[in-house]
């Protein structure tokens, strides 16, 4: 698989104790700081989507940023209930008008929504809860 970054400027995300900042992340656990080293990043831990699938998705900082306040929102809130399964695209999907992935041109057409599949989670997780108390 081959990563490939846009040649423009970008804003990193804020780095702790003096390490490099990371510009870029995927939603599968890996980032690429601002010297170009492939790191781990816990940005998106909660999702534990497949790398094989969604590890081609690049997200830059303020992107990432985004989707991620977006998606914990999902996940406490339900606010993108609304979501399809799986992906149309901004041309198909009569939620794309909603969607923060086609806002920033970053679409997984054909490939299982990502803040579906935390909703499908959360609500698995809960009912676990219930049904253990």
């Amino acid at each position: 698989m081959m990563i490939e970054i846009e040649q423009k400027q970008v804003r990193t995300f804020y780095s702790r104790h003096g390490r490099a900042k990371k510009t870029h992340f995927s939603l599968c656990g890996l980032a690429i700081n601002e010297i170009g080293k492939v790191t781990e990043s816990k940005m998106f831990h909660f999702l534990g989507l497949d790398p094989e699938e969604y590890g081609g998705l690049l997200l830059t900082a303020e992107e990432a940023r985004k989707v991620h306040y977006r998606l914990q929102g999902a996940k406490w809130g339900g606010a993108a209930a609304k979501v399809p399964l799986y992906c149309g695209g901004d041309k198909i999907c009569p939620f794309a008008h909603e969607c923060l992935f086609v806002k920033i041109d970053k679409v997984p057409v054909g490939r299982k929504c990502p803040i579906e599949m935390e909703l499908i989670l959360k609500c698995k997780f809960m009912r676990a809860q219930r049904i253990n108390n």
